[in-house]
């Protein structure tokens, strides 16, 4: 079942020629939408092998956005040898200071509701105990693998649920570590959010990709609780309704936003860096940084980054709110795990905002 919005969901609810079955899933699908709205502020964490250089997530692998690259200070301008580079920043991922306990009591002091958290971004590597590919943080390359709370998706979700926080799972549908959507890392070429090869001339090699892109979001949603949003990010059909519906077999209800594939199984439209200049007649998130970037960036961590101050982003909430959304909100846990003080002091300014206005809302239309 893919729903445009709640407004699509009640339209279909209503509709009397549905099956009994069909009516009941659309009908949860239509309760968590109300939930989902009820909500208002989201926690969004970007996190992963990029909190080490402080680049743009990992669109800094890609050749044709090279504004993010150049902000890094970290290449010499040999687009292959930066990439092999990056591509090697498992072998140093370490973050010992990741508490997730701490995370979650934080987001839950400050005011946040759910929690949003990248499974695994464009670059491939994955915060899980994945079966399905080595490039992961459990793995014997990766020094923190031999950590107690080396999977970090599942210490992370069971804190934040522990906290009664909703979860969102981040899912990148790109993923440029496997060879069925980059050939070769992207050496040797120059690299765009795409496939590196025409989808239309090999679908036998497309069909193998979304296969691995679908077994790894069941690995997912099987194995680490109850999951309320899957967030599927960037571009690239996978045949979200197929996921949509598998993960619904699983956990009934579950929302799904299908980013960049505009009304295909997209429960809620999601704006990013920005927020619609009018209400909007559907659910919607906007998700925003809390770094205060010109270009549109910030979402991992940046060394000695400028952040938007405490009263613009109390004045965001409002303006988001009043016009019907949620806020997904992004900090960048620094390489160790830890926040920035920057962001600390923002979210103790929009918890104590909301320790006197949360009644004006939390659970407003």
């Amino acid at each position: 079942v893919c729903l445009l919005g709640l407004t699509a969901a009640v339209a279909v609810v209503s509709a009397e020629p549905l099956k009994s079955d069909k009516l009941a899933a659309d009908q949860e699908v239509a309760r968590n939408l109300e939930w989902f709205r009820d909500q208002k502020l989201g926690f969004f964490v970007h996190f992963g092998i990029y909190s080490q250089i402080g680049g743009e997530a990992s669109w800094v692998l890609v050749d044709k956005t090279p504004q993010w690259r150049k902000a890094v200070n970290w290449t010499d301008g040999d687009g292959d040898a930066f990439k092999r580079d990056y591509f090697a920043l498992n072998r140093s991922f370490n973050p010992v200071a990741f508490r997730p306990d701490r995370w979650a009591k934080l987001a839950k002091e400050t005011g946040f509701r759910y929690f949003i958290l990248t499974a695994k971004h464009h670059d491939g590597f994955c915060l899980w105990d994945t079966k399905l590919t080595d490039y992961k943080v459990t793995a014997p390359d990766c020094p923190y693998s031999s950590h107690p709370r080396a999977d970090i998706l599942r210490q992370a979700f069971d804190a934040f649920r522990a906290e009664g926080l909703g979860i969102s799972c981040y899912f990148s549908k790109p993923d440029f570590h496997h060879p069925d959507y980059w050939d070769n890392l992207g050496l040797g070429r120059q690299t765009a959010i795409y496939p590196s090869y025409d989808v239309s001339k090999e679908p036998e090699r497309w069909k193998r990709y979304c296969a691995f892109a679908h077994a790894q979001v069941m690995e997912i949603v099987r194995g680490y609780g109850k999951i309320d949003v899957l967030w599927l990010d960037s571009v690239s059909n996978i045949d979200a309704p197929e996921l949509s519906r598998k993960v619904r077999e699983v956990q009934p209800g579950m929302l799904v936003v299908n980013r960049y594939d505009r009304g295909v199984c997209e429960d809620f439209v999601t704006p990013e860096q920005q927020v619609p200049k009018n209400a909007l007649s559907v659910p919607w998130e906007s998700c925003m940084t809390m770094i205060d970037d010109p270009k549109g960036g910030g979402w991992g961590y940046l060394y000695d980054a400028d952040y938007k101050s405490e009263r613009t982003l109390v004045h965001l909430l409002i303006d988001v709110v009043a016009k019907g959304g949620n806020l997904a909100l992004n900090v960048g846990p620094a390489p160790d795990g830890t926040f920035p003080r920057p962001a600390l002091e923002r979210m103790e300014a929009i918890g104590a905002w909301l320790a006197k206005n949360g009644a004006a809302i939390y659970a407003t239309r």
